[in-house]
């Protein structure tokens, strides 16, 4: 594959090029870098420049490889930082340049300043600084997303301001441009087809979106690829910056619509297991240089890890993708579908790279979704997304199916139906105050859950009275949401716990109550 792709014609024009390039190269001076101010939470950019240029295409060279540079800062309150930077071309998505660039998302305001180290004489042991001062526009003006300080259990912004993550990334009722939020990074589609994707998405209301980086052979071969060539014939040494350029301004848009881009390294299906040490290490440092700079961003490294990689790989890359994120995002990893047995499931749960834990219950009943949810939340001392338990058609039995995961109190769902309802009941209860209780109901009907200040919440999955427990004391005013429309219906109640509730219809509801 390799010597084919060297001796294209087209490859010998993109020679003369370079070579052109190379001899028009001036040299810049790296110590005069003017002064910059950034906004809190922002990303920026430290370009630097080299003597002379690099190429992605050259056969000879390999600036992705064989040029190291980062940068140590140093944060107002003393704080020591390592940032990797990389080489980006002519800094605007060609192949050839003399472009290395460190990227910063500085958490906070004040003097910072920073030490270049690289093995480019030219560029070692530069210095310089600069100032942090106001915040970033917009919702993530909190800061990037974290686990919570007040309950490991919990997502927050930096800021504590807390945050349950709900995403859609499955929705096969759609078009297929439309029906993966994995692929929004595919080079299949147009920008008008992605710009059509963001729009179908945040017109349900989610506030995280599923975005693969590197795939071949997941969602009817949607392809992404990161790499320089196409699916089927690449260079897995060395990156496409010209996609790597469209990835970040698709980031950049995500963030300004106050949406969290959770990018997801290799997906399944795609052979990524017969990569070697060196390509999949690369990719993953290359894209923590290149997109952990940006606050609305968190990680995954693989979609269902088992079918591609050991265990030991999945563990080294945990601890690499940890070692090369300066600005702490959240790193997690997704298995094959769990099952009651959390040691056979729970492989990396208490590892010390892995932060919130990603459940896949598999396509069953909303029984088993529930029942898988309350397990895995009820043990684990980390934030739980149940990622995958819906295809997210939009139908009756998908949205009891939601409900059910939702009811389970984990730290987000990324995928379901009815989402535009939840979006709307998530406005009026802080659903991460609540967490599943048994003993509220006597009826098997429901799924439910209460916060430490007296209010309920009771989710009849199925038409019938509900009972209320007899031994409960509690006086409760309710009202009734409609789980298909996203609506309060008439004035609160008195509930009369004596006596069974009827549900306003035969369908779904769901019962507010509160003290």
């Amino acid at each position: 594959m390799h010597y084919i792709f060297w001796r294209t014609r087209e490859y010998q024009l993109l020679l003369l090029v370079i070579l052109i390039n190379l001899i028009a190269g001036c040299n810049d001076d790296n110590t005069s870098q003017r002064p910059l101010t950034i906004a809190q939470y922002d990303t920026a950019d430290l370009n630097f420049t080299s003597d002379k240029s690099y190429s992605a295409l050259t056969p000879w060279f390999n600036p992705f490889t064989q040029v190291n540079i980062q940068l140590v800062l140093t944060s107002p309150s003393g704080r020591k930082l390592t940032v990797p930077g990389f080489f980006d071309g002519d800094g605007k998505g060609g192949p050839h340049g003399r472009n290395f660039k460190v990227r910063v998302s500085p958490d906070e305001t004040g003097l910072w300043n920073w030490q270049l180290h690289s093995n480019l004489v030219e560029l070692n042991n530069i210095q310089g600084e600069f100032n942090v001062t106001g915040s970033l526009q917009g919702t993530f003006s909190r800061g990037p997303i974290s686990v919570s300080d007040k309950n490991s259990k919990r997502f927050a912004y930096a800021d504590q301001t807390p945050i349950f993550l709900l995403g859609k990334f499955l929705d096969k009722d759609q078009p297929l441009f439309l029906r993966f939020s994995h692929t929004l990074f595919s080079e299949n589609w147009t920008n008008r087809q992605k710009n059509q994707l963001i729009k179908h998405q945040l017109s349900l209301g989610i506030n995280k979106i599923n975005i693969y980086i590197a795939n071949k052979g997941d969602y009817k071969s949607i392809a992404t690829t990161p790499w320089l060539g196409t699916a089927s014939y690449n260079l897995k040494s060395r990156f496409d910056l010209q996609r790597w350029h469209e990835y970040e301004n698709w980031i950049s848009r995500l963030r300004d619509e106050g949406i969290v881009a959770h990018l997801w390294l290799f997906a399944d299906d795609s052979k990524f297991g017969n990569l070697t040490d060196a390509e999949r290490e690369l990719l993953v440092r290359y894209s923590m240089a290149r997109l952990s700079g940006y606050v609305n961003t968190v990680f995954t490294l693989a979609l269902e890890w088992q079918e591609s990689f050991s265990e030991k790989e999945m563990r080294a890359t945990g601890i690499l993708a940890q070692n090369n994120n300066p600005w702490d995002r959240l790193i997690s990893v997704h298995g094959i579908p769990v099952t009651a047995n959390i040691a056979e499931s729970s492989t990396f749960f208490n590892e010390d790279w892995l932060d919130f834990i990603e459940i896949q219950t598999g396509f069953i009943d909303h029984y088993g979704i529930n029942n898988l949810g309350l397990l895995y939340g009820n043990q684990q001392d980390k934030p739980v997304i149940l990622e995958e338990f819906s295809f997210g058609y939009n139908n009756d039995e998908e949205r009891i199916k939601t409900w059910a995961a939702l009811l389970t109190s984990p730290g987000g769902i990324g995928t379901g139906s009815g989402l535009n309802a939840i979006t709307q009941f998530l406005k009026t209860v802080d659903i991460t105050k609540y967490q599943p209780v048994t003993n509220l109901i006597n009826t098997n009907n429901a799924y439910t859950a209460s916060s430490h200040d007296g209010h309920a919440i009771v989710y009849i999955y199925r038409n019938g009275p509900v009972l209320f427990n007899k031994s409960s004391d509690d006086n409760y005013k309710g009202q009734w949401f409609d789980p298909r429309n996203g609506d309060y219906t008439g004035l609160p109640f008195i509930i009369d716990t004596d006596k069974p509730l009827t549900t306003p219809t035969k369908e779904d509801w769901v019962l507010v109550l509160k003290p």
